[in-house]
C-alpha cells in the first residue's frame, strides 16, 4: 500500500518541485536578459525530448525548427543592445531601480 501510494506521489511532488524552481528563477532571468529571452530560451525546452527522442528511441528528427530557433537566441544574445540604430541611449545602466533614482 504504501509503494504503491509513493510512485503515485513522485510524479506530482517531481512537477511541483520543477514548477517552484521556474516561478523562483523567471524573476531573475527577467531581470538579467528580458522578456525576449526569456520567451527564446523557452522556445529551446523542446530539445530535451528530440534529444530522448533521438538516443533512446533511436528514431530520426527533422532539425529545421530547432535549428532556427537556436539561431534567434544566439543572434538576439549576441546583439549590442547598447548601439541603437535610432541613436537612443540606454538608461538602464545608469538607473537605480532599488532606488528609482539616476546615478
Amino acid at each position: 500500500m504504501f509503494i504503491c501510494l509513493t510512485f503515485e506521489l513522485l510524479p506530482h511532488t517531481g512537477f511541483a518541485a520543477a514548477m517552484f524552481l521556474f516561478s523562483s528563477r523567471v524573476p531573475a532571468s527577467l531581470k538579467m536578459s528580458g522578456s525576449t529571452m526569456l520567451n527564446l530560451s523557452l522556445l529551446t525546452s523542446d530539445m530535451w525530448p528530440v534529444l530522448i527522442r533521438i538516443f533512446a528511441y533511436h528514431e530520426k528528427v527533422y532539425f529545421v525548427a530547432f535549428v532556427a530557433v537556436d539561431i534567434r537566441l544566439v543572434a538576439y544574445s549576441g546583439f549590442d543592445k547598447e548601439n541603437h540604430a535610432d541613436g537612443a541611449t540606454d538608461l538602464s545602466r545608469y538607473l537605480d531601480e532599488e532606488a528609482a533614482v539616476l546615478s
